[in-house]
């Protein structure tokens, strides 16, 4: 049976499958941004008189309700018909093969979400399923459901894009704060290193001081005796004591 949307968009214990064959290249929305203009994906072939389709596509077609679709999307398809009715009843379309490629449309869309954990969507993803939806609904197809869990997958997805974007700046900053920190450190072990000069420093101006005032006060005392030797000096007769003895 198919999970509630939100069992599909929390689930994260699914691996993604890779599709190669045409119907993903189908099912991809042209240039223009609708799928309307390639059919290239639906089955091909001439639609009997009992609405049967020959399929030439290398994947067998089944017949779920009144759908030929491949395979692979069997399953899907019951579980969507289980649950949501025949979606495909107020589709105005005509042609089996159309009416079929939209339901397939439809599954590929429900088996993406399956195959892939919230994870592992990324934004333009989403939007490009929401770009299937679209077109789908423009065949009247009853996908309101599917539409709904689309739109919340993509409000988790920026909300979860949103978390990584400020987580990121969260790094940036404790990076920047551990950077700084460190720098302190190497300016507060710098500034320690400064304040022991400066306590040797004034532990030696005591003793410097000391001499100093020695110093001085012995400049002092000398100049004092220098000065009483030169008024001797000054009070000398400058006659020599020799003409005096004759």
């Amino acid at each position: 049976m198919l999970t509630n949307h939100e069992d599909k968009v929390a689930s994260h214990n699914v691996v993604p499958i890779i599709h190669v064959d045409d119907t993903e290249e189908a099912l991809t929305p042209s240039a223009g941004g609708s799928i309307h203009s390639s059919l290239s994906g639906t089955p091909r072939g001439n639609e009997g008189s009992d609405g049967e389709i020959e399929s030439v596509t290398s994947e067998p077609r089944l017949q779920v309700g009144s759908y030929q679709i491949k395979e692979s999307f069997a399953s899907i398809l019951h579980s969507i018909l289980d649950k949501y009715g025949d979606i495909g009843a107020s589709c105005h379309l005509e042609s089996v093969a159309v009416r079929s490629y939209y339901i397939e449309c439809v599954c590929f869309v429900v088996q993406e979400l399956q195959s892939a954990s919230i994870m592992q969507l990324s934004k333009s993803k989403v939007k490009e399923l929401l770009a299937i939806i679209k077109d789908v609904e423009s065949a009247q197809l009853r996908v309101a459901w599917l539409r709904s869990a689309l739109d919340e997958l993509a409000e988790n997805i920026e909300l979860i894009n949103h978390h990584q974007e400020v987580e990121a700046e969260k790094d940036n900053s404790g990076r920047q704060v551990e950077s700084l920190r460190e720098e302190l450190e190497s300016e507060l072990e710098t500034l320690a290193q400064k304040e022991q000069e400066v306590a040797n420093i004034k532990t030696r101006i005591p003793q410097i001081t000391g001499r100093l005032s020695e110093l001085e006060l012995q400049a002092s005392e000398l100049n004092k005796s220098m000065l009483s030797i030169k008024s001797k000096v000054d009070n000398l007769h400058i006659k020599s004591l020799v003409d005096e003895l004759l």
